[in-house]
Formats: structure tokens, C-alpha cells, sequence
């Protein structure tokens, strides 16, 4: 890692496994900090992923776990909202 690069910050102060509406369906994916990814309902961390292909940096939709199902149904009908991507 770059000594001389910011340090991380996370996004919100609030704790990942909350909702939060300011991280609605928001993917880190940069150089250097953790890829972190959330729910596309309600802003928790979310931990089930559709439509990633890290081969191709396509970073996917994330649903946390009580979301999953709807994540589900968008992916099946070919739904799925698109994710905001930050740097």
C-alpha cells in the first residue's frame, strides 16, 4: 500500500450491518481500500451478490441477508438495479 496514499475512511459513520439510506446500493471498488458492498434495499453490507463478474470489473447488485430474495427475483427477471460505484 502507498504510504503516502489517505487513509480509508468508511463511507457513513454507521455500523455496516445497519441500514443506512446514504449507502442504498453503493460498491467500493477501488486500489487500495476494501471492496465493500451494499444492500440495494435498505444500505446494510450486503452479502449476496448478482450480476459480478470481477473479470470483467462488473461489481454486481448486493442484497444483505434479509434482502436476498428480492435480489433474487430481480436477477431471475433480469431486473436488477444498477449499483452506484464510488472510487
Amino acid at each position: 500500500m502507498d504510504e503516502n496514499a489517505p487513509p480509508y475512511r468508511p463511507l457513513t459513520a454507521t455500523p455496516e450491518d445497519q441500514p443506512d439510506p446514504a449507502r442504498v446500493g453503493v460498491v467500493r471498488m477501488a486500489p487500495g481500500v476494501p471492496f465493500e458492498h451494499f444492500s440495494a434495499v435498505c444500505g446494510a453490507s450486503g452479502g449476496f451478490g448478482f450480476g459480478s463478474d470481477f473479470m470483467q470489473a462488473k461489481p454486481g447488485t448486493w442484497y444483505c441477508y434479509e434482502h436476498r430474495e428480492e435480489g433474487q427475483q430481480h436477477w431471475k427477471a433480469g431486473t436488477l438495479p444498477a449499483p452506484t460505484v464510488v472510487g
